[in-house]
């Protein structure tokens, strides 16, 4: 899905299967949303694969196809998408 971040479009995947929301870390940046220092934690992959990451972005806004969210946001580094919509939000997503 489409999506926008203040006025920045994003690639959104909305994923049952993640246990939380994620953003890349690229767009953190990119974009400047303040990010807050957790510890480290462990997300692991599709493909099995764990991958360490740190930081969590508070009440990012973000709007997908007119409907407006706020969402706690883990960065994470990863290809293809911009924002992981996860269990977390699912409730949100499904009306």
């Amino acid at each position: 899905l489409w999506g926008n971040i203040a006025k920045n479009k994003v690639i959104v995947l909305v994923d049952c299967g993640a246990s939380h929301n994620f953003i890349y870390a690229i767009v953190v940046k990119q974009q400047q949303i303040p990010i807050t220092h957790t510890k480290q934690y462990i997300v692991e992959v599709g493909d099995g694969r764990n991958i360490r990451c740190e930081g969590v972005s508070k009440n990012v806004k973000l709007q997908i196809q007119g409907m407006k969210i706020q969402q706690d946001l883990f960065a994470f580094e990863m290809t293809r998408m911009d924002v992981v919509l996860g269990m977390e939000c699912w409730h949100l997503l499904v009306r």
